[in-house]
């Protein structure tokens, strides 16, 4: 038995398939996508084929999203510092905080997207105060769900040692991971520093200079 049938036409469609980027329609079943019809093919809309035309009037039609939004902020701060996608290993992050260090010359140090599931163990504080310790290091890692500090960032951005998400080693001793609670706490501070006549905080490598700021959550 054939279902309601809906073509959506008359208007811009982009169907985010390459090999089909633009359509010149498309066919709804029973609420579900059915197929398109390419640009330069007939689109079926009297009575006698069977469907109901709705008419775009000019309207642009796409793909439905999940989660679609943009953190400004974060976006920029991705474009301009060190990114950290690549690195396969905790050496190799160190590699690229070093160079970011020998280039950068703002208050921070930042790196993103760190992901140490791809790492033989975790990446801690004392990896990047290895690196330097009288420079603030702050790395996010992917999906900005956690962040690892060197004591230097610690101390600059006031990370207390007994709020909820910041890792302690077997000593009781905290590491400069943080997550949760900690985490944000840390973006909150970073991104409040990048107020004022810090640019942004997003120009060219891997650093901005503080420049005060109230204390808003990185959303």
């Amino acid at each position: 038995m054939v279902g309601h049938r809906r073509i959506f036409a008359g208007g811009p469609i982009h169907t985010m398939d390459l090999t089909i980027p633009e359509a010149r329609a498309v066919r709804v079943v029973d609420g579900r996508v059915e197929g398109v019809v390419p640009a330069g093919q007939a689109a079926p809309g009297t009575p006698e084929s069977g469907w109901e035309l709705i008419d775009l009037q000019g309207c642009t039609l796409l793909p439905a999203f999940v989660d679609c939004h943009v953190h400004m902020l974060y976006t920029g701060l991705h474009a301009h510092d060190t990114a950290l996608d690549g690195a396969a290993s905790v050496s190799e992050v160190l590699d690229g905080v070093a160079t970011a260090v020998s280039r950068s010359s703002g208050e921070i140090v930042r790196g993103w997207n760190y992901d140490e599931s791809r790492y033989e163990r975790p990446l801690t504080g004392r990896d990047l105060d290895a690196v330097c310790t009288d420079r603030p290091i702050m790395l996010g890692r992917i999906g900005n769900s956690a962040c690892c500090l060197n004591g230097a960032a610690m101390r600059l951005l006031e990370i207390p040692g007994d709020v909820a998400g910041v890792q302690e080693d077997e000593g009781g001793q905290p590491t400069g991971a943080l997550l949760t609670e900690a985490n944000h706490l840390a973006l909150t501070r970073l991104y409040g520093r990048l107020g004022g006549g810090a640019e942004g905080g997003v120009r060219g490598g891997a650093c901005g200079r503080g420049g005060g700021g109230d204390e808003r959550a990185p959303h």
